[in-house]
């Protein structure tokens, strides 16, 4: 048993002569094994294992229901499971993989600081980025990237695992921005 969600997507969800028809977004398995995001059609009954091609994650998602209430579109599963418009499941929120990863390589940093302090070695990461207003806006004020990285250094120099490095490398100061 796997403990990942498929990928689902309300897109749209419809009553008209031929009954309850939804646009879903799922990911599909192509003929030479890659998989790829697109849009099906459902209706009641639809197996999403079947029109995903046989992958494993889809299995138990059969349409039982579709709501069409304007604002509260929901198709609900055989399995229990529900996807609400604007709500997909087994998504990946970019903003919490983007915070994992400037966490993960001030993490990084710091346990290099303590490997090469004593041999002289100046440590330097680099982050490469989307957008210039996603690290400084336009007046100055940091982006979110800025936020995200002063409260990651925040809790990672504050940890007991890096308290000799606290007044080495305080929390104003030690990151800045080069734009080419």
């Amino acid at each position: 048993m796997t403990l990942c969600k498929p990928y689902v997507r309300l897109l749209s969800a419809t009553k008209d002569g031929g009954g309850f028809k939804a646009k879903l977004e799922i990911d599909v398995a192509s003929a030479g094994g890659r998989v790829e995001r697109k849009t099906v059609t459902v209706k009641s009954g639809t197996d999403l294992y079947k029109i995903s091609k046989g992958r494993e994650l889809y299995e138990g998602y059969e349409v039982l229901g579709i709501d069409t209430t304007p604002g509260a579109e929901v198709i609900e599963f055989s399995n229990g499971e529900y996807v609400r418009h604007g709500s997909p499941i087994g998504d990946v929120d970019d903003m919490l993989l983007k915070r994992a990863q400037i966490k993960r390589t001030i993490e990084f940093h710091l346990e290099k600081e303590l490997r090469f302090r004593d041999k002289g070695i100046k440590v330097l990461s680099l982050f490469f980025i989307d957008e210039v207003a996603n690290y400084r806006a336009a007046d100055g004020s940091p982006g979110i990237y800025a936020q995200m990285f002063e409260e990651c250094y925040t809790e990672l120099i504050n940890s007991p695992r890096f308290v000799e490095l606290r007044d080495v490398f305080p929390n104003n100061g030690i990151h800045d921005g080069y734009f080419s």
